[in-house]
């Protein structure tokens, strides 16, 4: 299920709430049956929310990521926060905060990752 069909299943599910309340009381049976759907509901709408903005996150940190390893590549050299983040603002790519934040990485731990990853495909190249 999509999360637009989710949320519409939601708006029904506390329309029909209200109906119960109002019809049954707020402690009733009735009620209570469609509070926990609701519920549900809710969490999977937003889990599946918030595997959308990590796939979104995972994807632009790969991107950026690659261009790191290609300038690299290009360059002969892992470049510095300045000049990275100067490219990035131009490209639109990740700055170093955020390739240093996704990754759990500093720059140092960053610039070893590509290094080693640029020594790999030139060896096997």
């Amino acid at each position: 299920m999509i999360y637009k069909d989710i949320a519409k299943n939601i708006e029904k599910l506390r329309k029909k709430l209200y109906e119960n309340i109002n019809k049954y009381g707020i402690d009733s049976k009735e009620v209570k049956e469609i509070s926990v759907k609701l519920d549900d509901m809710i969490n999977i709408y937003y889990s599946n929310i918030r595997k959308r903005r990590f796939n979104i996150v995972k994807y632009e940190y790969n991107i950026s990521y690659n261009k790191l390893v290609e300038l690299t590549k290009k360059n002969g050299k892992f470049p510095t926060i300045k000049k990275w983040d100067e490219y990035a603002k131009k490209y639109n790519y990740l700055t170093n905060t955020s390739l240093k934040y996704i990754s759990n990485l500093n720059w140092h731990g960053l610039r070893s990752k590509v290094i080693n990853e640029k020594n790999y495909t030139s060896s096997s190249e």
